[in-house]
């Protein structure tokens, strides 16, 4: 199984747990099998997918950024607001859990 370093990025890798082939940055959470799935509504985030397979292979996801990472976000945020995973493991503001703060505004 091979890895990609990205400059500025730490990556991880996980078997899914879920298809994720459509998931480019959304947030991912890991099972209690250590397994990557869609983040649900103010879980604990491991990272933002940056490669989604299909349930049984490899995903790839970012755990921090260097400055920062992408996520779709679910609802409206605005710049500094903490961001945590709605229950489709998009960004959305609040304080259970959040990953980071957003470095700019964005909508839906």
């Amino acid at each position: 199984m091979a890895v990609q370093k990205q400059d500025g990025l730490h990556t991880d890798v996980g078997e899914s747990a879920e298809d994720l082939r459509d998931k480019e940055y959304y947030f991912c959470e890991r099972d209690a099998d250590g397994k990557v799935s869609l983040a649900g509504n103010n879980a604990t985030i491991a990272g933002v997918i940056s490669q989604g397979r299909n349930t049984g292979y490899h995903t790839s996801f970012n755990t921090r950024g260097n400055p920062m990472l992408k996520v779709i976000a679910g609802s409206a945020v605005a710049r500094n607001d903490e961001i945590q995973s709605d229950a489709n493991g998009k960004g959305k503001t609040g304080s259970t859990n959040p990953f980071g703060k957003a470095r700019n505004s964005a909508a839906a």
